[in-house]
């Protein structure tokens, strides 16, 4: 789609120096692949949706759990497919995830009103859709990082 080579036989790279490496342009088309089409295939981690265009253009971002401007982290472990919503509401510390994977939200942080079921506090509790190989699963350094400094509650 971009004119990459996929990484050997698609398989997850184990050198972490490979993703922690300095980007000059501030992000990596390589994360947004591997978070986005390798890892969660598309699906916002959040909501288990899933939509692309016959174009190939998908619904979801690849979202840094530690915030790429402070970790300078492209490991696909320090990510998370999202939904346009849930990745702003993420970024804005409305929600994260506990070290089991579950949604916690900080309903202190908003107010909201709608449909039931497509709001985001109901999906506090839920587990996240994580990917089937769970070498990409978020890693919980990265997780402790964002209820620290963004949800700013301990679960």
């Amino acid at each position: 789609m971009l004119g990459l080579q996929p990484t050997a036989s698609g398989r997850f790279k184990e050198a972490a120096e490979l993703y922690t490496a300095p980007v000059k342009r501030g992000r990596d088309a390589r994360f947004r692949i591997e978070v986005v089409a390798v890892a969660y295939r598309h699906t916002c981690a959040l909501t288990g949706y899933r939509m692309n265009t016959l174009d190939m253009e998908s619904i979801v971002d690849a979202a840094h759990i530690h915030e790429f401007r402070d970790s300078r982290n492209n490991d696909p472990r320090n990510g998370l497919a999202l939904s346009k919503n849930a990745h702003w509401q993420f970024d804005r510390g409305l929600w994260s995830v506990t070290s089991d994977f579950r949604v916690i939200v900080n309903r202190d942080k908003f107010v909201e009103e709608g449909v039931p079921g497509q709001k985001l506090a109901d999906f506090e509790g839920n587990c996240l859709f994580l990917p089937g190989d769970p070498r990409y699963w978020p890693e919980q350094k990265h997780l402790a990082w964002h209820r620290e400094h963004k949800l700013q509650i301990s679960p």
